[in-house]
Protein backbone atom coordinates (compact mmCIF):
# COMPACT_ATOMS: atom_id res chain seq x y z
CA UNK A 1 0.00 0.00 0.00
CA UNK A 2 1.27 3.46 -0.93
CA UNK A 3 2.29 5.95 1.75
CA UNK A 4 -0.11 8.90 1.89
CA UNK A 5 1.19 12.48 2.02
CA UNK A 6 -1.37 15.21 2.66
CA UNK A 7 0.09 18.60 1.78
CA UNK A 8 -1.77 21.38 3.60
CA UNK A 9 -1.41 25.02 2.62
CA UNK A 10 -3.23 28.26 1.88
CA UNK A 11 -2.97 29.45 -1.73
CA UNK A 12 -1.86 32.94 -0.66
CA UNK A 13 0.70 31.82 1.91
CA UNK A 14 4.31 32.61 0.95
CA UNK A 15 5.50 29.51 2.80
CA UNK A 16 2.98 27.50 0.78
CA UNK A 17 4.64 28.90 -2.36
CA UNK A 18 7.99 27.73 -1.03
CA UNK A 19 6.45 24.36 -0.14
CA UNK A 20 5.17 24.01 -3.70
CA UNK A 21 8.69 24.79 -4.93
CA UNK A 22 9.98 21.85 -2.87
CA UNK A 23 7.13 19.60 -4.00
CA UNK A 24 8.07 20.01 -7.67
CA UNK A 25 11.20 18.01 -6.90
CA UNK A 26 9.58 15.60 -4.45
CA UNK A 27 6.74 14.58 -6.75
CA UNK A 28 9.24 13.07 -9.18
CA UNK A 29 11.12 11.04 -6.59
CA UNK A 30 8.51 8.35 -5.87
CA UNK A 31 5.98 6.67 -8.15
CA UNK A 32 2.28 6.19 -7.39
CA UNK A 33 2.85 2.72 -5.98
CA UNK A 34 5.10 4.21 -3.30
CA UNK A 35 3.46 7.54 -2.46
CA UNK A 36 -0.05 8.91 -2.84
CA UNK A 37 -0.14 12.71 -2.72
CA UNK A 38 -3.28 14.53 -1.57
CA UNK A 39 -3.30 18.32 -1.68
CA UNK A 40 -5.42 19.92 1.04
CA UNK A 41 -6.19 23.48 2.05
CA UNK A 42 -6.61 25.36 5.31
CA UNK A 43 -7.83 28.89 5.94
CA UNK A 44 -5.26 31.54 6.77
CA UNK A 45 -6.19 34.24 4.27
CA UNK A 46 -9.96 34.16 4.39
CA UNK A 47 -9.76 37.89 5.17
CA UNK A 48 -6.51 39.09 3.65
CA UNK A 49 -6.64 42.68 4.87
CA UNK A 50 -7.21 41.61 8.48
CA UNK A 51 -4.18 39.32 8.31
CA UNK A 52 -1.87 41.79 6.58
CA UNK A 53 -2.83 44.67 8.86
CA UNK A 54 -2.58 42.67 12.06
CA UNK A 55 0.54 44.51 13.23
CA UNK A 56 0.72 47.55 10.93
CA UNK A 57 -1.87 49.67 9.15
CA UNK A 58 -2.26 51.14 5.68
CA UNK A 59 0.46 51.19 3.04
CA UNK A 60 3.16 50.43 5.59
CA UNK A 61 1.56 47.04 6.30
CA UNK A 62 1.36 46.02 2.64
CA UNK A 63 4.91 47.14 1.89
CA UNK A 64 6.29 45.27 4.90
CA UNK A 65 4.38 42.16 3.84
CA UNK A 66 5.79 42.39 0.32
CA UNK A 67 9.33 42.97 1.57
CA UNK A 68 9.11 40.00 3.93
CA UNK A 69 8.01 37.75 1.05
CA UNK A 70 10.94 38.92 -1.06
CA UNK A 71 13.42 38.26 1.74
CA UNK A 72 12.10 34.76 2.28
CA UNK A 73 12.22 33.60 -1.34
CA UNK A 74 15.67 35.15 -1.87
CA UNK A 75 17.02 32.26 0.22
CA UNK A 76 15.89 29.70 -2.37
CA UNK A 77 17.74 29.44 -5.66
CA UNK A 78 15.42 29.64 -8.65
CA UNK A 79 12.46 31.00 -6.68
CA UNK A 80 11.15 34.56 -6.77
CA UNK A 81 8.04 36.66 -6.32
CA UNK A 82 6.63 39.42 -8.48
CA UNK A 83 7.41 42.88 -7.02
CA UNK A 84 3.75 43.92 -7.33
CA UNK A 85 2.31 41.29 -4.99
CA UNK A 86 0.84 42.91 -1.89
CA UNK A 87 2.05 46.35 -3.04
CA UNK A 88 -0.29 46.64 -6.03
CA UNK A 89 -2.01 43.27 -6.37
CA UNK A 90 -3.98 42.72 -3.17
CA UNK A 91 -6.37 39.75 -3.21
CA UNK A 92 -9.25 40.08 -0.77
CA UNK A 93 -9.48 36.38 0.11
CA UNK A 94 -8.14 32.93 -0.72
CA UNK A 95 -11.63 31.38 -0.43
CA UNK A 96 -12.60 32.03 -4.05
CA UNK A 97 -9.53 30.15 -5.26
CA UNK A 98 -10.01 27.30 -2.81
CA UNK A 99 -13.62 26.66 -3.75
CA UNK A 100 -12.76 26.80 -7.47
CA UNK A 101 -10.03 24.21 -6.89
CA UNK A 102 -12.61 22.01 -5.15
CA UNK A 103 -15.01 22.45 -8.07
CA UNK A 104 -12.24 21.27 -10.40
CA UNK A 105 -11.67 18.26 -8.14
CA UNK A 106 -15.38 17.41 -8.17
CA UNK A 107 -15.60 17.55 -11.97
CA UNK A 108 -12.15 16.54 -13.24
CA UNK A 109 -10.51 14.64 -10.39
CA UNK A 110 -7.72 15.25 -7.91
CA UNK A 111 -4.82 15.40 -10.37
CA UNK A 112 -6.49 18.19 -12.35
CA UNK A 113 -7.23 20.00 -9.09
CA UNK A 114 -3.59 19.75 -8.00
CA UNK A 115 -2.39 21.14 -11.31
CA UNK A 116 -4.93 23.94 -11.24
CA UNK A 117 -4.14 24.79 -7.62
CA UNK A 118 -0.45 25.02 -8.45
CA UNK A 119 -1.25 27.27 -11.40
CA UNK A 120 -3.37 29.57 -9.22
CA UNK A 121 -0.50 29.98 -6.76
CA UNK A 122 1.96 30.62 -9.57
CA UNK A 123 -0.37 33.22 -11.12
CA UNK A 124 -0.33 35.23 -7.91
CA UNK A 125 3.24 34.93 -6.70
CA UNK A 126 5.05 34.91 -10.07
CA UNK A 127 2.67 36.99 -12.21
CA UNK A 128 0.89 39.23 -9.68
CA UNK A 129 -2.60 38.27 -10.86
CA UNK A 130 -5.44 38.81 -8.40
CA UNK A 131 -6.64 35.26 -7.76
CA UNK A 132 -9.49 36.41 -5.54
CA UNK A 133 -11.25 37.66 -8.70
CA UNK A 134 -13.66 35.26 -10.42
CA UNK A 135 -12.59 36.58 -13.83
CA UNK A 136 -8.92 35.71 -13.16
CA UNK A 137 -9.81 32.24 -11.89
CA UNK A 138 -11.85 31.67 -15.06
CA UNK A 139 -8.89 32.76 -17.20
CA UNK A 140 -6.70 30.25 -15.38
CA UNK A 141 -9.27 27.52 -16.02
CA UNK A 142 -9.03 28.25 -19.73
CA UNK A 143 -5.24 28.11 -19.56
CA UNK A 144 -5.55 24.63 -18.06
CA UNK A 145 -8.08 23.64 -20.77
CA UNK A 146 -10.86 23.29 -18.20
CA UNK A 147 -14.25 24.53 -19.34
CA UNK A 148 -15.82 26.87 -16.77
CA UNK A 149 -19.33 25.62 -17.53
CA UNK A 150 -18.30 22.17 -16.29
CA UNK A 151 -17.85 23.69 -12.84
CA UNK A 152 -20.94 25.89 -12.81
CA UNK A 153 -23.22 23.48 -10.95
CA UNK A 154 -20.75 22.92 -8.13
CA UNK A 155 -20.04 26.63 -7.77
CA UNK A 156 -23.67 27.71 -7.88
CA UNK A 157 -25.23 25.04 -5.68
CA UNK A 158 -22.65 25.56 -2.92
CA UNK A 159 -21.21 22.04 -3.04
CA UNK A 160 -17.67 23.25 -3.85
CA UNK A 161 -17.84 25.77 -1.01
CA UNK A 162 -19.22 23.11 1.34
CA UNK A 163 -16.30 20.79 0.54
CA UNK A 164 -13.89 23.67 1.10
CA UNK A 165 -15.34 24.41 4.55
CA UNK A 166 -15.33 20.70 5.41
CA UNK A 167 -11.63 20.54 4.59
CA UNK A 168 -10.92 23.64 6.69
CA UNK A 169 -12.75 22.10 9.66
CA UNK A 170 -10.91 18.82 9.24
CA UNK A 171 -7.60 20.69 9.36
CA UNK A 172 -8.73 22.37 12.58
CA UNK A 173 -9.93 19.07 14.04
CA UNK A 174 -6.62 17.40 13.20
CA UNK A 175 -4.77 20.42 14.64
CA UNK A 176 -2.77 21.05 11.48
CA UNK A 177 -0.29 23.68 12.70
CA UNK A 178 -0.22 25.88 9.59
CA UNK A 179 0.92 26.32 6.01
CA UNK A 180 2.68 24.34 4.72
CA UNK A 181 2.35 21.04 6.55
CA UNK A 182 3.20 17.61 5.17
CA UNK A 183 1.09 14.99 6.95
CA UNK A 184 2.22 11.40 6.38
CA UNK A 185 0.89 7.94 6.94
CA UNK A 186 -2.67 9.01 7.83
CA UNK A 187 -1.67 11.65 10.36
CA UNK A 188 0.99 9.63 12.16
CA UNK A 189 3.86 11.91 11.08
CA UNK A 190 4.02 15.65 10.40
CA UNK A 191 6.53 18.14 9.05
CA UNK A 192 5.64 21.82 9.29
CA UNK A 193 6.97 25.13 8.02
CA UNK A 194 10.46 25.72 6.68
CA UNK A 195 11.39 22.08 6.14
CA UNK A 196 14.35 21.19 3.95
CA UNK A 197 13.56 18.75 1.11
CA UNK A 198 16.27 16.44 2.43
CA UNK A 199 14.33 16.03 5.68
CA UNK A 200 11.13 15.22 3.82
CA UNK A 201 12.94 12.72 1.60
CA UNK A 202 14.61 10.99 4.54
CA UNK A 203 11.30 10.76 6.42
CA UNK A 204 9.37 9.38 3.45
CA UNK A 205 12.11 6.91 2.50
CA UNK A 206 12.21 5.55 6.04
CA UNK A 207 8.42 5.14 6.13
CA UNK A 208 8.37 3.40 2.74
CA UNK A 209 11.14 1.04 3.87
CA UNK A 210 9.28 -0.14 6.98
Amino acid sequence: MALTIDFYSDTLCIWGWIGQYHNRKLLKRWDHTQVEWRFRYLELYGDVRARVEKNFKGEEAWDKYASAAERLVSKFEGLSVHPDIWRKTRPTTSLMAHQTIKAVEQTHGELAAIEYGNRVREAFFAEARDVSQASVLTELLKEQSIAHHDLTTHLQDGSALAQTITEFRQAEKDKIPGSPTWVMDNNRYRLFGNVKPEIIIATVDSLIAR
